[in-house]
């Protein structure tokens, strides 16, 4: 079932387009904690005045990805929808049906948007997630911000890249040996080496997006932590990163 429904999905997306301040756009642990509790609040001001439905939210530093996320009983629901239900071609950003976003999240959160199709780094929705595309930009930018509504994350990135349109990026609680592999491959598809270590403890966040090619997908993963602990200054390219 899981298959057929991320088929659907995907046919879907196709058809659319320790200082106060951060240093090396990499944040001091007092800038978090005021960014932490404005995401917070902004999820909990907007579900009390606008939309209940709302599950949680998504803030990408330095882009216009600022919004909530929903979810629904499938990954069709959401797609076409804006956040009150209307058609919209550019959707919402909505969690993965078989993810819990409660108070203990699934091992791997993923959540979808569109985007253009042309790799753009301007635009609606996940588009300009693919700013990470430019090695300054991804320098300067290794984290974002999400909040439930009973916690709050920073998300921690450890691979940007991408991937086939239905790899195993899509499952939200991957067995051990699974997760294991999954982490693997999130390192061999990245763009960057980012030296960010995850391991089997850890939960992570996924962002999926479509591209000019309906077989693939970019994809950014992060791991969820409480506080900023990646690395700062130069980013490693990886020469030889996977592809779809």
């Amino acid at each position: 079932m899981k298959k057929i429904i991320m088929a659907a999905l995907i046919s879907a997306l196709v058809l659319t387009g320790c200082s106060s301040e951060p240093e090396n756009g990499v944040p001091g642990q007092k800038q978090m904690d005021r960014d932490l509790t404005s995401v917070q609040q902004t999820l909990a001001d907007y579900v009390a005045e606008k939309n209940n439905q709302a599950k949680a939210w998504i803030q990408v530093p330095d882009t216009n990805i600022d919004d909530p996320i929903f979810q629904a009983d499938d990954n069709l629901y959401w797609l076409r929808r804006d956040e009150n239900g209307s058609y919209s071609v550019w959707g919402v950003y909505f969690a993965d049906y078989e993810c819990s976003l409660g108070e203990e999240l699934s091992r791997n959160t993923v959540i979808y948007g569109h985007s253009s199709l042309n790799d753009e780094t301007e635009g609606k929705k996940f588009t300009e997630l693919k700013k990470l595309n430019l090695q300054d930009f991804a320098k300067d930018h290794r984290y974002f911000l999400f909040a439930t509504g009973s916690e709050e994350y920073v998300a921690t990135i450890f691979s940007v890249g991408y991937w086939a349109a239905s790899a195993q990026y899509l499952y939200a609680d991957p067995s051990d040996a699974a997760f294991e592999e999954l982490l693997k491959d999130a390192a061999d598809h990245s763009i960057y080496n980012y030296g960010v270590e995850v391991g089997s403890e850890d939960h992570i966040i996924t962002l999926s997006t479509c591209t000019g090619n309906d077989q693939e997908r970019f994809v950014v993963m992060a791991r969820l932590d409480s506080e900023y602990t990646g690395q700062s200054g130069s980013l490693e390219i990886n020469p030889t990163p996977k592809g779809a």
